[in-house]
């Protein structure tokens, strides 16, 4: 059986405006500092735990670039939206989580262990007023991590839900930046999401020039510790005829001749080939390991230089 390819035509990918280009090249610029990330993670991780007087970790999932339209689309009518000011920089930004987990972080401060239900989600004035706390607390040592005094103070303006509580700050055309935060409390997963408008970015790094080659080195740095890198680990390798390809149909089975991967209590051991990237820019090979948790480990034994860019780039 064969399928027909879809065709790809690159003339339809998104496009970002040289604005866009700017705002997110300001952010990078000033606030990215991959050498401080485990620093900052842990720093606000411990002030979360010892507010909440439980396990807790706090991790930076990813940074992004949105327009505001396709931001709000994708909202939850319920999620909790904090409005914030930074004083005395001009705009504001915000925070959003589930309603469950503004819920759960009232109570926990309160010593309620019990999971908590996202079904009213509207806070009274004594919630708010922990959750206000709390929040403070966090983005207080979130701007101690960065050893950076940005010439403000952080002011809670409002709590609401959804996308009426942002309406009236943004527009559909702004682009936003997105910091995604994922935080378990006891095993359970939650996702914080800070949002940085334009004004507000603006205002923040009025005192930036324009970036010379050397600082667009660092910023390029920067960059790459928000970029997850796929590791394709490689059990074996098969070479097939055209012929063989063609006939392929659903559940035929290719045997692989060699492999180093053998089965054995507890599970796969034996030797890999990695690469790093969808395209191999780099590769190393490594021992399969099962660690004492239950998951898969690579010991690496030798590495394999990566491939000179525009080289491959050309090819």
């Amino acid at each position: 059986m064969s399928t027909t390819a879809k065709l790809f035509y690159f003339s339809d990918l998104p496009k970002i405006s040289k604005e866009e280009m700017r705002l997110n090249n300001l952010f990078y610029s000033r606030f990215v500092f991959p050498e401080k990330k485990e620093q900052l993670t842990m720093d606000v991780g411990t002030a979360l735990q010892t507010l909440l007087q439980t396990t807790t970790t706090f991790t930076l999932d990813n940074i992004a670039l949105q327009k505001t339209k396709f931001y709000l689309d994708s909202l939850q009518n319920n999620n909790c939206i904090t409005i914030i000011t930074f004083p005395p920089n001009t705009g504001v930004f915000f925070l959003d989580m589930p309603s469950e987990f503004a819920k759960t972080i009232v109570y926990r401060v309160l010593g309620k262990e019990d999971s908590v239900s996202g079904n009213d989600p509207e806070m009274t004035e004594v919630e708010q007023g922990i959750f206000t706390f709390v929040i403070l607390k966090l983005l207080s040592a979130l701007q101690a991590s960065q050893n950076k005094d940005l010439g403000g103070q952080f002011q809670v303006i409002k709590i609401g839900q959804g996308s009426q509580t942002l309406s009236s700050h943004l527009s559909d055309d702004a682009s936003l930046i997105l910091v995604n935060f994922k935080v378990m409390i006891n095993q359970q997963i939650y996702f914080l999401r800070l949002i940085v408008p334009p004004e507000l970015l603006q205002s923040l790094t009025a005192s930036v020039q324009n970036i010379d080659r050397q600082s667009t080195l660092k910023l390029g740095a920067k960059r790459a510790f928000a970029v997850q890198v796929p590791i394709i680990a490689e059990v074996s390798q098969i070479s097939l005829h055209k012929s063989d390809f063609e006939s392929l149909d659903v559940d035929d089975i290719i045997v692989l001749e060699t492999n180093q991967v053998h089965l054995k209590s507890p599970g796969l051991t034996g030797d890999l080939h990695c690469k790093i990237g969808d395209q191999e820019f780099g590769s190393f090979k490594g021992t399969l390991l099962l660690t004492k948790s239950g998951r898969y480990a690579i010991q690496v034994k030798d590495l394999i230089a990566a491939q000179d860019l525009n080289t491959k780039t050309n090819h």
